[in-house]
């Protein structure tokens, strides 16, 4: 799609590529690109804490690897957007508005809380074990 970099990595690894770039190609490409665009909006904009060191590497790291990894993945698939691709793009499209409208909600719940209600309600309603990944699991 963008260079040569597609061929060269199908070559190291022994893959045949598609002769024209499917159509999910581009889905990666939005799907990078509106993840830049949240990345960026919550950095610049919504964090107010300074980014401690041991989080300088391991969260460009992270992106990096889903940037560049799920780009890599794609390559070798030629198929038609189908069904279950509809879905995941739903998915994306819904974890999306739901991440950046929770972080909307806490930013804005911030600026209105007095600090001593904030650092109380960080400290003691966050970290309780109500969280999304435990409702899932209990729900299993």
């Amino acid at each position: 799609m963008f260079g040569g970099g597609g061929r060269l990595i199908a070559d190291l690894v022994g893959w045949s590529l598609p002769d024209t770039a499917p159509t999910r190609y581009g889905v990666i490409l939005a799907f990078n690109l509106v993840i830049l665009m949240r990345m960026g909006f919550m950095m610049f904009y919504l964090m107010k804490r300074t980014l401690p060191w041991s989080e300088a590497f391991s969260v460009p790291s992270a992106f990096a690897i889903y940037y560049v990894g799920f780009a890599i993945l794609v390559l070798p698939n030629g198929a038609p957007l189908g069904l279950v691709d509809f879905l995941a793009i739903g998915l994306f499209v819904l974890g999306c508005l739901l991440n950046t409208g929770s972080e909307l909600q806490r930013h804005i719940f911030k600026k209105k809380t007095p600090p001593t209600k904030a650092s109380f309600i960080q400290a003691v309603c966050l970290p309780m074990p109500c969280t999304s990944i435990s409702l899932a699991t209990s729900f299993g």
